[in-house]
């Protein structure tokens, strides 16, 4: 089933989201969720940046800036840890690779 979502993910991003003017969001519902599949797009070419908790906070804020640059066609693959107060008002794309947990993280 995994490797499922996985092609469909990635046919998604290389299709439908980039065509897209900006950068791309993908939620996982866990740290070996988001490490799994960032490496994964990695793998296959796309420009990946993971922010999960158990990063330092100095390198999750890097993901996050590297996708406020302009132009930036970046996929940022995160846990809910991302979703708290992000205003990026250049991403074109949201993808919850996994359902939330929790309902109050939409």
């Amino acid at each position: 089933a995994q490797s499922h979502k996985d092609s469909h993910l990635y046919a998604y991003l290389t299709t439908t989201a980039k065509g897209s003017s900006g950068p791309c969001l993908v939620f996982c519902n866990s740290i070996a969720g988001a490490r799994r599949v960032g490496e994964t797009l990695r793998i296959l070419g796309l420009p990946v940046k993971t922010v999960h908790a158990k990063m330092q906070q100095k390198a999750r804020f890097g993901a996050v800036e590297s996708i406020r640059e302009p132009n930036s066609r970046a996929v940022v693959v995160a846990t809910d840890v991302a979703a708290r107060g992000l205003d990026i008002p250049s991403v074109s794309t949201v993808v919850h690779y996994d359902a939330a947990r929790a309902v109050d993280t939409f």
